[in-house]
């Protein structure tokens, strides 16, 4: 029995809820349609005095250039995050450039090096022989 109370007592409970936030709506369609009129009778009335109708009309157009202007500067932030991504992708790509260049010319630096020294010294005491006679700048007589 206390169930089904219960269960009647949360359904009356939603359906207040329910009432109360369709009146909520409406009361806040009234209130924004009044806001409407409401802004339409001042700009009427002000049109009645020149003084106010300029300054009404200075400061329509000072929102629209702060809206182009807002514009322009969301382009520019674009415009800059992308040249930036652009540098750093450029960066990236010269970093890797360089490294592999690097390792080839590494690379062939021992490689040329393990072929000219067997033929520089064919062996170690040649190779004392020949700075001796390049310091006393001699012809090398030694084969």
């Amino acid at each position: 029995m206390s169930f089904i109370r219960t269960g009647f007592r949360e359904l009356a409970l939603k359906l207040k809820r329910q009432r109360t936030r369709i009146a909520l709506r409406h009361e806040r369609r009234l209130l924004q349609k009044s806001e409407i009129n409401l802004g339409r009778e001042g700009t009427a009335q002000a049109a009645n005095f020149p003084e106010l109708r300029n300054e009404i009309v200075a400061l329509k157009k000072l929102e629209q250039e702060q809206k182009e202007v807002a514009l322009r500067i969301a382009r520019i932030d674009e415009g800059i995050k992308r040249i930036e991504e652009e540098r750093q992708q450029i960066a990236r790509e010269q970093a890797n450039g360089i490294a592999k260049l690097e390792a080839e010319k590494s690379r062939f630096f021992k490689s040329v090096t393990r072929r000219r020294a067997p033929q520089r010294y064919p062996n170690e005491s040649s190779a004392r022989w020949s700075g001796a006679f390049r310091r006393a700048k001699l012809p090398i007589a030694i084969s």
